[in-house]
């Protein structure tokens, strides 16, 4: 692709910021978070988007107290396959050009294709491919992954536990090394330890940095320098010889077999709309969405009390509008067409859309009466 010059780069600005990364919390299995592969920053950021996707089958499930820790069962097409559609611009830095990132986003997909992942519960070891096909859409701009059923059940296997982490932070790190850390250490409260061939075997790192100074070096303290001055979760670590002692001074390389990590919460970086969010799930559901749309959500639409928290944000929104009950009516029975397998998903994403287009019509209105204004 021909390099972009000044004029392209200003041309293609307002395109460029169009799919910033909104932040969210998202639940990613601790099978495909301990998963050991070696990506690059941009294939990781591909299997971010993809974990991202999967949450639509996660919203509403317990966690709690050990329920709905199990495999999530997933209806897959005539292939046995998922196939996930995603603007390319999403898998890209908001802040750098189309342009320079296009070849390397291209590169990144071409090797995704290539690449395979381990992983493994608590019966059996998988070495899998992760997309069995890749198109690239060039003129609408986008590409559709054809993913490995085995792969979208790894990511919606729950048996061993899960990692909830803020999407946005962790598409923010310049670090391979400092992402994977972070999704190990986001909400951790106890200490993880590692030993030292299992923590490299999770890197991949195959026979890189094989001295122990090499991988505190290069992986362990760029990591944590890049989590502390912007994570809300870094860590401190220690380094343990084969009876659990800690090591310490010079000569520990030749007798350390474990490392450990000390999670460290810095609340200061916590995104506050996901506090707030939060924050409101502690809150009767009447409290911010009014009794009636509760109830209509409840009895009528057989949504359950977490379900409907955890899409509390849209459905504040949607309580805000005077004919909220009659437009979910509308999709409660749109919803009860033989093909909708999920009514409740159909409703929630009929919501969606709504304010997506309401919003839209709003912010053509303000722009037109801008334009009006600014030629008085």
């Amino acid at each position: 692709m021909p390099k972009t010059t000044p004029e392209q780069k200003k041309k293609r600005a307002p395109y460029r910021n169009a799919n910033i990364c909104k932040n969210k919390e998202v639940l990613q299995s601790y099978i495909l978070t301990t998963a050991k592969y070696d990506f690059s920053r941009y294939e990781k950021m591909a299997l971010y988007r993809i974990v991202e996707q999967a949450q639509r089958y996660v919203d509403g499930l317990n966690f709690k107290n050990g329920k709905d820790l199990r495999p999530v069962q997933v209806n897959y097409d005539l292939f046995g396959s998922t196939e996930i559609p995603l603007p390319i611009t999403t898998l890209m830095d908001p802040d750098q050009d189309y342009g320079e990132q296009y070849n390397l986003v291209r590169k990144a997909i071409n090797k995704l294709r290539e690449r395979t992942i381990e992983y493994e519960d608590d019966r059996i070891i998988i070495i899998t491919g992760i997309v069995e096909a890749v198109q690239v859409k060039k003129y609408n701009r986008e590409v559709k992954f054809r993913l490995n059923p085995l792969v979208w059940d790894a990511c919606l296997n729950f048996t061993q536990g899960f990692r909830a982490y803020e999407l946005k932070t962790a598409m923010s790190f310049k670090s391979t090394y400092t992402m994977r850390m972070y999704e190990l250490l986001s909400h951790q409260q106890i200490a993880l330890t590692y030993s030292l061939d299992a923590f490299r075997d999770m890197f991949a790192l195959g026979s890189k940095y094989a001295l122990l100074g090499h991988l505190l070096t290069r992986v362990v303290e760029p990591a944590k320098k890049e989590l502390d001055a912007s994570s809300p979760y870094t860590f401190t670590y220690e380094l343990l010889c084969a009876d659990g002692k800690t090591l310490a001074g010079r000569g520990r390389g030749k007798s350390a077999k474990f490392i450990r990590l000390h999670p460290i919460h810095q609340p200061e970086f916590e995104d506050p709309d996901i506090a707030r969010h939060k924050l409101q799930k502690q809150y009767p559901v009447s409290y911010d969405i009014g009794l009636a749309l509760k109830d209509y959500l409840l009895h009528n639409c057989h949504f359950e009390d977490a379900e409907i928290r955890n899409n509390i944000d849209l459905f504040v929104k949607l309580a805000k509008l005077p004919d909220a009950i009659n437009l979910v009516a509308g999709w409660r029975t749109a919803s009860l067409q033989p093909d909708v397998r999920n009514s409740k998903a159909y409703i929630i994403g009929c919501a969606k859309k709504y304010l997506e287009k309401l919003a839209k019509r709003r912010g053509a209105l303000v722009k037109l009466q801008n334009e009006i204004l600014s030629k008085k």
